[in-house]
């Protein structure tokens, strides 16, 4: 792991040292699409792997973090990238440093939409509470309660 650690430091202070300091988000995301492109990986594949929108990873790969949702969803997004590549993670994060990249992180919640169906218990479990219900509106409104009073002779 240490082993892979150091090639990956050496591969992206070969990638584009001078740019690291400046634009470190940049790089990684540059270090990241060649690595890709190099393993022949589109992005769908690799979104379909990790179980990622496709446009959250063109955002890593572009360094634009403001289409990101926040820097835990970031980083986690990144170790799952790194991983697919047979990266580090870790050093990633590392040489990305969070810290300088979160001021320009807008924290946003996300909302997923939801494809569930109702079961059919709960058609049958509704269709059987509406129909006690009319039973029961039957039995208040139409059935006569009132008992007449018997004649005594």
């Amino acid at each position: 792991m240490a082993q892979r650690a150091t090639a990956l430091k050496e591969d992206i202070d070969l990638l584009h040292e001078e740019d690291l300091e400046h634009a470190p988000a940049v790089s990684v995301g540059l270090f990241l699409k060649q690595r890709r492109e190099t393993l022949n990986l589109s992005i769908q594949n690799i979104a379909s792997k990790i179980r990622v929108r496709a446009f959250y990873l063109e955002a890593i790969e572009m360094g634009e973090f403001e289409k990101i949702p926040g820097t835990l969803y970031l980083s986690g997004f990144i170790k799952l990238y790194a991983r697919v590549l047979n990266l580090d993670g870790e050093e990633l994060l590392r040489r990305l440093d969070l810290d300088r990249v979160e001021p320009t992180i807008s924290e946003r919640p996300i909302y997923l939409s939801s494809n569930l169906e109702p079961s059919r218990m709960a058609y049958y479990l509704s269709g059987g509470i509406a129909c006690f219900s009319l039973l029961l509106m039957y039995i208040v409104f139409f059935t006569d309660t009132q008992t007449e009073p018997t004649k005594e002779p």
